[in-house]
């Protein structure tokens, strides 16, 4: 899971990531089919009501009720012809699989070109190509579902969220680590509910970024086309 807020916006994005090694050297990803694990790919596309296990105790819309598609999204490593490791991001909408298949692993190509576009009122990045891409959709906000305080459906999800936080932070004074992006990010999901919930993101590690971006209002997807 990675969250990405701005203290200067109070805006928030939380994105489902599954990262992959391709481990092979590409001088190109335009048109790169590469290989997932397809029950992944289905549950972050499709995005079904889900059903908690053990710790992981989310509200059941979690990933149906996002507003955009990018709360599930994949990133692929690989190595360009530099030999330097790259990344090739995409939104798992922006995935698609074989056109048949009934096996658990298969390939994923990507639909479209890397491009940011205005989806819903808010700057999405379907497609990143490239570290430097993929690192300034983050920090842009633009990877991942809004979930601060203006979105009003993303209120299960921000109150869940808050909870597991909350529960993060006591356990990290108890041993003299506390996270302040941590804590100011909770403050900044403003929870409407003292919500109760175990620790479990769902996700084996949580990271949290902060960015210092400007809100955007006058966002224009044509000058934010990025080609592959």
């Amino acid at each position: 899971m990675i969250v990405t807020y701005s203290s200067i916006s109070h805006h928030a994005r939380l994105t489902y990531l599954q990262a992959k090694s391709e481990r092979a050297t590409l001088h190109s990803v335009c048109g790169r089919a590469f290989s997932a694990n397809l029950e992944q790919w289905f549950l972050l596309s499709t995005r079904p009501l889900i059903v908690g296990a053990g710790s992981f105790n989310p509200p059941p819309d979690l990933l149906s009720n996002a507003l955009l598609p990018s709360v599930g999204s994949f990133a692929f490593f690989y190595k360009d012809g530099a030999g330097d490791f790259q990344t090739y991001y995409a939104a798992a909408n922006n995935l698609s699989p074989p056109a048949t298949y009934s096996q658990r692993y298969g390939k994923l190509r990507a639909v479209g070109p890397c491009m940011v576009v205005n989806n819903a009122g808010h700057a999405e990045c379907l497609a990143a190509c490239g570290n430097t891409s993929f690192a300034k959709s983050l920090y842009r906000l633009e990877i991942g579902t809004p979930v601060h305080s203006a979105i009003p459906q993303s209120l299960s999800t921000r109150n869940w969220l808050a909870a597991n936080l909350r529960s993060q932070i006591q356990s990290a004074r108890e041993t003299d680590r506390p996270s302040g992006l941590a804590q100011e990010l909770l403050e900044l999901l403003e929870p409407e509910e003292m919500q109760t919930s175990s620790s479990s993101f769902g996700a084996k590690n949580l990271i949290i970024i902060k960015s210092g971006a400007e809100p955007n209002p006058s966002f224009n997807p044509d000058a934010l086309k990025r080609a592959g």
